[in-house]
């Protein structure tokens, strides 16, 4: 039944713009909560009477220190975490009458949605949970429909969507006799679980079951990068497959005309694995369109987002419009500047959607041929900057893609405006009004920050008001000339193959105060880097790159003289270990720590941790095989004994060979014999 619920969970694709509530899960007793689920629930207006505690958007985990990110549609959400049955909510109560409700907007950070004490649900606690779904299928029903999807050049179509559909229910749709089928989209890499048996799910808290009048379900799925596509466990029926857009829809076996559609029909051992077929030719991809984005007085207003979607084709017809999702040709968020670009898109008919996260939108049509034009402006005031170089030379600095405006009224809960900087370095972004801390998020080394000033005013290290009504303009001058600082200097590389790792920058968080968080320095191919003067303090490694990759891995202390050939490894996937040392036969002072390293098999890097007799949280590399090695012993003790897991390793000495998972590491020690 969970596994299920969970499974819906995971179900629904929110396409849009998305805002980011983030925190830091704590146990009753005070230590960080690791690999706890986080989830949120949407809580209607705030004059709403009633709240669905089972409808869930998005979802994630703590990781190995407690913290979460959690990335939802905009909205009015509680957070809460745990079992899905019995949680705990936002700030730390289990009673949602009881929550705080947040608020989410696109392009914006709320962070500290901390929970003091998470309650760990009882055994009894899932026992108010109903789901109803239809009867199960007869023993043995294990039909597989699959294929692949192919280009019009014969080429494999990745992340194409594909709805299996009951061939009646379509024609019912299509004739106006039958009800409009609801079409769930499994998660990619979920293909194994299939709805098209499910007529009606129904998920209470209540004692009794709630009841529904059954609705027709299809199934949809993506296909992989090979263009596959596949259901497995098809109850028997007979069915039509279609696949692409809703402007373009293509039925098997590689048709747009419902009258020439093949259907198939399936029984409790059907094996169909080669249902192949071909989508339509895509329009020449050789138009432009282009503009920008404007607020009262035509000030820039970035960090809006841009969707572009094909509007319909004449004679699409009804099967692509309630089946199958709209084309959205590109997603973008526009320059700091203003301006935003749509190149390689085909001539014809769009829609195009402006979305100031937050707080207004725009929707218009548009015809596209050759380069086209189009301007929005917005009834809205703007923040509006520049960087400039202190020497008067044209800004230049690739590297500063961001900068943000946090509030300070509340230093329990913190909002980040992300801005967007463009490459003339002009930044712009609508916020609400309040009091704000400017800083850059990533300032190359080698440079500073001289001043920033809003209105000649200088808030280089304090806040600023903005009313909402009046617009602003900040000057942020850089230096290139730094006085203090030492050097630091190392190589990244991937933990899995050990080649280096492939990220843009690497990254030293995070500066106590001032006018930037982060110092950055290129990664070179080789994996090496360097920071030039950088400020005594304990750094923690991140790496700029896309997908997001982890560095694993103790802080870096930086002192007077430089810290030269650092190792570290990246990962794209984490896993949480607790190290905890204990004394078979004693005991050792609760502030005691002891040295554990990583030593990864294939590249040789070490990855530095510690453990304490309370156990300290680790993030590690999943999946990857290292010896483990134990030193800075206290002089009256011994290395004795690890477990992994409960399962004692080899004795035989202090190095073991490892393949990390979600795991408890316990390292006993045993006193020395005078």
């Amino acid at each position: 039944m969970i596994a299920l619920l969970l499974a819906l969970m995971v179900l629904q694709v929110n396409p849009g713009p998305t805002g980011i509530a983030s925190g830091v899960v704590s146990s009753a007793n005070g230590t960080p909560a690791a690999g706890i689920r986080v989830f949120a629930i949407p809580a209607g207006t705030s004059d709403s009477v009633t709240v669905n505690a089972t409808v869930f958007e998005g979802l994630t985990q703590t990781d190995a220190s407690g913290r979460y990110r959690l990335a939802i549609p905009p909205g009015r959400y509680y957070i809460g975490v745990g079992a899905v049955a019995s949680p705990t909510y936002y700030p730390s109560t289990t009673n949602i009458s009881s929550a705080r409700a947040i608020v989410v907007s696109a392009d914006r950070a709320l962070d500290n949605i901390n929970f003091s004490q998470y309650v760990t649900p009882g055994p009894g606690n899932l026992a108010g949970l109903i789901v109803s779904v239809a009867p199960p299928l007869p023993p043995g029903s294990t039909g597989v429909v699959s294929g692949i999807i192919r280009a019009a050049d014969g080429t494999p179509a990745a992340g194409i969507p594909v709805v299996l559909i009951a061939s009646s229910t379509l024609a019912g749709a299509i004739a106006g006799t039958g009800p409009r089928p609801q079409v769930r989209f499994l998660a990619p890499g979920t293909s194994t679980l299939t709805l098209s048996s499910i007529s009606a799910i129904v998920i209470s808290t209540q004692a009794t079951p709630v009841t529904t009048q059954p609705t027709p379900i299809a199934t949809g799925t993506y296909t992989d990068n090979n263009g596959r596509y596949r259901f497995e466990n098809v109850s028997p029926n007979t069915y039509n497959i279609v696949a692409g857009y809703s402007d373009s829809p293509r039925l098997y076996p590689g048709t747009s005309d419902v009258a020439t559609a093949q259907s198939i029909t399936t029984t409790p051992t059907t094996m169909m694995d080669s249902l192949d077929f071909t989508l339509s030719s895509p329009s020449p991809s050789t138009s432009v369109l282009k503009g920008k984005v404007l607020g009262i007085g035509s000030r820039p207003a970035g960090g809006a987002v841009l969707t572009l979607t094909r509007s319909n084709i004449s004679g699409a017809g009804i099967v692509g419009g309630i089946l199958l999702p709209s084309q959205v040709n590109r997603e973008i968020r526009n320059e700091g500047n203003g301006t935003y670009r749509f190149d390689g898109i085909g001539p014809g008919s769009y829609n195009i959607r402006v979305e100031l996260p937050g707080i207004s939108t725009q929707t218009r049509p548009v015809q596209v041929s050759g380069e086209t034009e189009l301007d929005f402006d917005f009834q809205i005031n703007t923040i509006v900057g520049k960087f400039r170089w202190d020497d008067g030379s044209p800004f230049d600095e690739p590297a500063i893609r961001q900068v943000a405006v946090s509030t300070v009224s509340n230093p329990n809960v913190v909002m980040t405006d992300i801005i967007p900087v463009a490459r003339d370095g002009v930044f712009s972004k609508a916020i609400s009004a309040g009091e704000y801390r400017f800083y850059t998020r990533n300032l190359p080394t080698g440079e500073a920050v001289k001043s920033v000033t809003v209105d000649g005013m200088d808030i280089t290290n304090t806040s600023f008001e903005y009313n909402g009504r009046d617009p602003i303009n900040i000057e942020v001058l850089l230096t290139r000339k730094i006085e203090s600082g030492t050097k630091v200097s190392g190589t990244i590389v991937d933990a899995a193959t050990g080649k280096a790792s492939a990220a843009d920058r690497v990254l030293l968080c995070c500066l106590k105060s001032g006018p930037f968080e982060r110092i950055s320095a290129p990664l070179q191919r080789d994996g090496t880097f360097e920071f030039l003067q950088v400020p005594e303090g304990e750094y923690k490694v991140e790496l700029l790159s896309t997908p997001t990759l982890t560095v694993a891995g103790a802080p870096v202390e930086v002192g007077k003289s430089e810290t030269n050939n650092l190792k570290f490894v990246s990962t794209s996937s984490v896993t949480a270990s607790l190290i905890q040392i204990t004394v078979d036969g004693g005991t050792v002072p609760s502030s005691s720590r002891i040295k554990v390293t990583w030593t990864t098999v294939n590249s040789g890097i070490p990855i530095t941790t510690y453990g304490s007799p309370d156990g300290m949280l680790w993030s590690l590399p999943a999946g990857v095989q290292f010896e483990l090695a134990v030193s800075d012993i206290p002089p009256d003790l011994k290395f004795k004994s690890i477990t992994s897991g409960g399962r004692p390793l080899p004795a035989s000495s202090p190095a073991q060979r490892i393949v990390t998972s979600p795991t408890n590491i316990v390292i006993v020690l045993e006193p020395k014999i005078p």
